[in-house]
């Protein structure tokens, strides 16, 4: 645009590259090419509890002494205080246990970030029923959060949710290091003291103070809240004999509560 005007406006001609190389010689142009911001870090939340970011990080965290596993990892999004457990895989049922056992002790958070995991999105089309109701599809981990009164909120890329994902590269380095000091070999027989010292330390040292001092944190109204959450049209989630009704068939069930077992839970 430059060559252009000097052309236009002084009768000067001269080529784009050579107008170029003048500017950068006077010290009148950046050499840098800007480039667009692509994304913004976001702002946290003001209060504790009014968002909580979940995940879980699938790893060789025992570096070769045993199969991998999945570290679950919930962190508040106003104060970044961190809360971990392990699991075989992330599923259903792992996802589930790691939420109730956040509810118990801290209360039900106001907005629950998750990724784009099938257990969080539905895959499937409308049902009749949803056709009918007016309501979109949901996973039975979507329905449980709907009736707890927790909004689901599914992260659109791994950067969306970056307090998660970066706590799980610092988990992957300091927790990693942790249990090989301990030597913690599997998941039914390791000492969660090291984990605890990991994240309690962590959270000592960066957590911070939310913006807001009134914890959002909703207390669960009963003790059976989060089982009657939990239960699902087609299938019971606790591990009892029910009866689960799905249109018009009916029929008497038992499911099994998967296995669990936890190195650390802070």
């Amino acid at each position: 645009m430059a060559a252009e005007c000097l052309e236009k406006e002084d009768g000067v001609k001269v080529s784009v590259t050579t107008l170029r190389r003048w500017l950068l010689q006077a010290g009148l142009l950046d050499r840098r090419r800007k480039r667009p911001l692509h994304r913004r870090r976001r702002t946290r939340r003001e209060h504790l509890g009014a968002l909580v970011q979940m995940d879980g990080s699938f790893h060789d965290w025992f570096e070769g002494r045993r199969g991998w596993a999945t570290l679950m990892v919930m962190i508040d999004d106003a104060t970044g205080m961190v809360t971990a457990r392990f699991y075989e895989k992330e599923s259903w049922a792992s996802a589930s246990d790691s939420f109730q056992r956040y509810a118990r002790r801290h209360g039900l958070p106001r907005g629950l970030y998750v990724d784009q995991h099938s257990i969080y999105r539905p895959d499937g089309e409308p049902t009749d029923a949803n056709l009918l109701d007016n309501c979109r599809p949901e996973t039975q981990f979507g329905r449980a959060m709907r009736e707890l009164d927790v909004e689901l909120i599914l992260a659109r890329s791994p950067q969306a949710k970056g307090r998660v994902e970066r706590m799980n590269g610092t988990l992957q380095d300091r927790l990693v290091k942790a249990m090989r000091r301990a030597k913690i070999s599997d998941l039914e027989s390791g000492e969660p003291i090291p984990g605890r010292h990991v994240l309690a330390d962590f959270n000592a040292r960066f957590a911070v103070a939310a913006v807001g001092a009134e914890d959002w944190h909703r207390p669960l109204s009963r003790p059976g809240t989060w089982r009657a959450s939990c239960r699902s049209r087609n299938r019971a989630w606790w591990p009892r004999t029910g009866r689960c009704v799905g249109g018009i068939a009916s029929c008497n069930c038992r499911v099994r509560r998967p296995n669990s077992f936890a190195a650390v839970s802070v």
